[in-house]
């Protein structure tokens, strides 16, 4: 897989302009991933680099990175699906290297779909490629037929019958609100409801609050 990686890399970066984002499920793999893309392709990838990104860095760090890659200091950047959640971060070109995600299974269409948005920059047409591995849950060819066919499930209303058992969904999407274009990370909201009246009960509450509603 990663030569693979390697190669549509190589062949995305010698296109002047262009960037690569690549997600993978594992936070362990970013910085391996990112390791390899550099040892491989050197300059291209580059002032700094192919660089990486997951939840588990602190908020300074993901926004040094997250500012590499706007201003075109990095041309590829390997992140967690932690960047999905409401981080702006547009790409010309996009990979996402697993669509099965070890202990929960296939990754599901929307999510395939709202990941794969993210390609196109400004007036550029946008490329998404989805890495088929033998053991994937994912049939190649319905996976290929569901893309094509870019069929989503009817929108219902995630609150319902939720509310009574967790209100911290409600404030977690109101804060998320407050911050439509950059988004907001965990650690902005943990510093927000630690502030409300229940901010204890709240605060550990927002990890998982944030997952489900994501």
């Amino acid at each position: 897989a990663e030569s693979t990686i390697t190669d549509l890399a190589k062949e995305v970066l010698s296109i002047e302009g262009a960037s690569l984002l690549i997600f993978t499920y594992q936070t362990r793999s970013t910085p391996k991933l990112a390791k390899i893309l550099n040892e491989g392709l050197g300059e291209m990838c580059g002032e700094e680099g192919a660089l990486f990104f997951h939840s588990q860095m602190s908020s300074a760090s993901r926004e040094q990175v997250r500012q590499a890659y706007l201003d075109g200091r990095s041309r590829c950047l390997v992140s967690t699906t932690a960047l999905g959640a409401g981080v702006n971060l547009p790409t010309t070109h996009l990979l996402i290297r697993d669509l099965t995600f070890q202990g929960f299974g296939k990754l599901s269409l929307d999510k395939i779909l709202q990941m794969s948005g993210r390609a196109g920059r400004g007036d550029r047409e946008g490329h998404a490629y989805l890495l088929h591995k033998p053991s994937d849950d994912w049939d190649s060819e319905e996976l290929s037929e569901a893309v094509k066919e870019n069929k989503l499930p009817a929108l219902t209303s995630a609150l319902i019958g939720y509310e009574e058992e967790n209100n911290t969904a409600k404030i977690v999407l109101s804060i998320l609100a407050r911050h439509p274009k950059a988004g907001a990370h965990i650690d902005l909201i943990k510093q927000f409801v630690s502030k409300t009246l229940a901010g204890k009960e709240v605060t550990h509450q927002s990890d998982k609050a944030f997952c489900w509603l994501s």
